[in-house]
């Protein structure tokens, strides 16, 4: 009798069959409930609706959107690289290379990582290949804005070291210089430039390019297999990488208008303080008798941005993932409840 009363207490306080008695939802024996094939294909279809949703939003959930904030560059201080490697139709000792920063600082090349290397001009077939998918890219990036996200997203890198070199037997006479290396500079606007002579420090400041070679052989056609500033990071595109420019006048200077923008990538590819920059371009045929007045070379003048960039990838948060779920279930079984009805009454 004690047992029975035992087992009575116990059933009484059993916790599924107390949440049962405060179900406050009506049920309906299913001694009362009609199947039919009509209502069971309904469901069927709402399942499948059910199943392609959720389907799509976990796709979407671990999935991940490019986010662009701007701040103020707070970050003035230290210097940077700017990562050069570029084909001049010269040879090596007829040319020199360097930089000059606003505060009159002269980085010679030899004096950083600024290799200089005799080379032949004309491109053989791997190099080419090279040149024009490069040129490619950057002209569908500049063509199509859209793309610059996907860029980003799949981490493409501006690595420039996989150029191509020319083969070991290549007996073609050289009759370039190939600059490839970086130089160090503070983050002041400057000029880097390439022009007739080697660069000499002046006493009491500036510079002067001294040459033995006659200007009648001066021949700037170049190409610019890479330029960037700072560290390589996925994702990031050089306007210039891929740009090829030839004359045929002794006599040509060539200018770049350069704005770097400070740029703080953090992706699944990269982690990194960076640099982008745009790019504004113009060239002439110096004449003297005609008013055009200058020095032949390639000029690189740069300018820095004071709005700094964050390129971030950023996923979705779990209660947002968890509301949508609930919503998407519950209001598809709730559509599921009106459909049934209106067939079950037609």
């Amino acid at each position: 009798m004690a047992m029975r009363r035992l087992n009575a207490v116990r059933e009484s306080k059993d916790p599924l069959k107390i949440v049962k008695e405060l179900d406050a939802f009506p049920k309906i024996d299913d001694c009362y409930v009609e199947t039919t094939a009509r209502s069971g294909g309904v469901s069927l279809v709402m399942f499948a609706i059910i199943g392609v949703l959720i389907f799509s939003e976990i796709y979407s959930y671990t999935s991940y959107e490019v986010v662009y904030e701007y701040n103020v560059d707070q970050e003035t201080a230290g210097e940077l690289k700017i990562n050069v490697d570029m084909t001049i139709a010269m040879p090596c000792a007829a040319i020199g290379a360097d930089l000059l920063d606003t505060t009159g600082k002269l980085n010679i090349y030899h004096e950083n990582n600024l290799k200089e290397t005799n080379t032949v001009f004309e491109m053989d077939a791997a190099q080419k290949t090279f040149h024009e998918l490069n040129r490619h890219k950057v002209y569908l990036r500049e063509k199509y804005h859209s793309m610059h996200e996907s860029i980003w997203d799949r981490g493409y890198s501006s690595d420039f070291s996989k150029y191509p070199e020319r083969s070991q037997t290549d007996k073609t006479p050289k009759d370039a210089c190939r600059f490839k290396g970086y130089l160090l500079s503070k983050k002041l606007s400057g000029n880097f430039h390439i022009t007739l002579g080697k660069p000499v420090q002046m006493f009491g400041g500036g510079h002067a390019h001294l040459s033995v070679f006659g200007s009648t052989n001066t021949n700037f056609s170049h190409r610019v297999h890479h330029l960037s500033f700072g560290d390589d990071a996925g994702g990031r595109v050089n306007p210039l990488d891929g740009d090829n420019k030839i004359t045929e006048f002794n006599h040509h200077i060539y200018q770049y208008y350069l704005k770097v923008v400070p740029t703080k990538v953090n992706t699944r590819y990269a982690r990194a303080d960076t640099y982008q920059f745009a790019v504004t371009e113009r060239d002439r045929k110096l004449d003297h008798s005609a008013g055009s007045h200058g020095t032949p070379g390639i000029f690189f003048k740069y300018d820095f941005s004071p709005i700094k960039v964050y390129v971030e990838q950023k996923y979705k948060p779990f209660w947002k993932f968890l509301v949508r779920m609930c919503g998407i279930v519950g209001g598809i079984f709730a559509c599921t409840g009106m459909v049934i009805k209106v067939f079950s009454t037609a």
